[in-house]
């Protein structure tokens, strides 16, 4: 079971996203290829995500620990928000367990309408 949790997470977010777009809209009533093409969307989504988290982060690191230095401040965490966190959890071994679970969970509420 951890093997598959690994590969799957060896994907990363922006290969794995897709597919579980593409399989929702598929179960939800969407055509083939109106889902693959929203899937294909959110995966680049990621990757841009991803690029700007990382030039900002590269780029605003010196500059704010000189601000730090200039006004005496001691700031201990660079906040990059929910975009950041996203792309972390959809990485590791949690959210590739977390991901079906809610799902399974939203199935059986629907199902007994508990709603």
């Amino acid at each position: 079971m951890e093997q598959v949790f690994s590969y799957i997470i060896g994907l990363g977010a922006a290969v794995m996203m897709p597919i579980i777009f593409t399989i929702l809209g598929v179960c939800i009533g969407i055509k083939f290829g109106k889902a693959l093409k929203s899937g294909l969307l959110v995966g680049v989504g990621f990757v841009g995500l991803s690029v700007v988290t990382a030039l900002l982060t590269s780029s605003l690191g010196d500059p704010l620990k000189k601000v730090t230095e200039i006004y005496g401040l001691s700031l201990g965490i660079f906040d990059m928000g929910w975009p950041a966190a996203a792309s972390v959890a959809y990485n590791t071994s949690v959210g590739a367990f977390i991901i079906p679970v809610c799902l399974a969970v939203n199935i059986v509420m629907l199902l007994t309408k508990t709603t």
